[in-house]
């Protein structure tokens, strides 16, 4: 949806499809410079799909598949301080939900064109999940994303874990 007066009225903008089954889930859209945006989905399709705006969300390009692999979860974006975009996402390629682990980060310095190679942030095993996660980047430049950690056990849990790093961090290229 677009707003011309400050939020007073809305119209719907150009429609974002992709042929996978339940279709496009959960954007996450940047704006790489003035009117133009970048957005990746989730999908049934064993990756990411991403498409672009020239025109502020009026109409997007035909979407495709992102070289980010990805299980039916949730990805988070965000554009960081420096202008690089920052992606955290389930580094699994799976047509299910299944497994929503490894919990990676990756960094695009083009606007989305191209992705640097992923960081582990967290792993787990069997059913266990890593997903449905937020994630800011404060003033002074740290980065915090929430997780939330899901349990397989009995009685079934689910836990909040936080992970805070920062783009020396992402730059280091170290895969702990």
């Amino acid at each position: 949806m677009i707003s011309d007066d400050g939020g007073d009225g809305w119209r719907r903008s150009g429609e974002i499809t992709v042929d996978t089954p339940r279709g496009v889930m959960e954007m996450q859209i940047v704006e790489t410079a003035p009117d133009q945006l970048f957005c990746l989905f989730r999908t049934k399709g064993g990756c990411l799909h991403q498409t672009t705006s020239a025109d502020g969300g009026e109409t997007w390009s035909a979407s495709k598949p992102s070289p980010l692999a990805a299980p039916e979860s949730m990805s988070r974006m965000i554009r960081l301080q420096s202008g690089n975009l920052l992606v955290v996402h389930n580094n699994v390629s799976s047509t299910t939900q299944h497994p929503r682990y490894p919990l990676v980060a990756a960094v695009s310095r083009d606007g989305g064109q191209s992705w640097g190679e992923p960081l582990l942030i967290g792993t787990e095993t069997g059913s266990n999940q890593l997903s449905n996660h937020g994630l800011i980047q404060f003033d002074d430049g740290r980065i915090l994303l929430g997780i939330s950690h899901y349990r397989d056990v009995r009685p079934m849990s689910s836990d909040l874990d936080m992970a805070i790093f920062d783009e020396e961090w992402l730059n280091s290229g170290v895969r702990h």
